[in-house]
């Protein structure tokens, strides 16, 4: 199955994958963050709440999630590594969801576009902001 770009939907949507597994971002909040990594700058930025709902029959291994924001001019924002993230983990049954916290440097008032996968789908979904 090749890979595809799902419609987007607005934060606080479901944005499901066509194998089941569903991604919510229940918020965007402003928050000063903190570079702990090569590369990371501290200062304003913004924290993703997200949700995942495993919708399938199988297990899903939340290790390959990743979560990437982009500008309102399709530059990539950057993530910070440290707390305050808290990415989702583990392995995900069938019935189950996990929740995570995923941080980027931005200013405030920049519009943002998340792209949420994971290894072993085929899709990329969309939340704009």
């Amino acid at each position: 199955m090749a890979t595809e770009t799902l419609p987007s939907v607005p934060v606080g949507q479901d944005a499901p994958f066509r194998s089941g597994l569903v991604a919510r971002v229940t918020a965007v909040e402003e928050a000063d963050v903190e570079a702990r990594g090569p590369g990371e700058t501290s200062g304003p930025g913004r924290l993703v709440r997200l949700e995942l709902e495993n919708g399938s029959a199988g297990d899903v291994d939340l290790a390959g999630v990743t979560v990437l924001a982009f500008g309102e001019d399709g530059s990539s924002v950057s993530p910070i590594s440290g707390r305050p993230t808290d990415p989702v983990q583990g392995v995900l049954a069938p019935g189950e969801s996990a929740s995570g916290t995923y941080a980027f440097t931005t200013p405030p008032d920049v519009p943002l576009r998340l792209e949420i996968s994971q290894n072993a789908q085929p899709d990329i979904a969309v939340v704009e902001q």
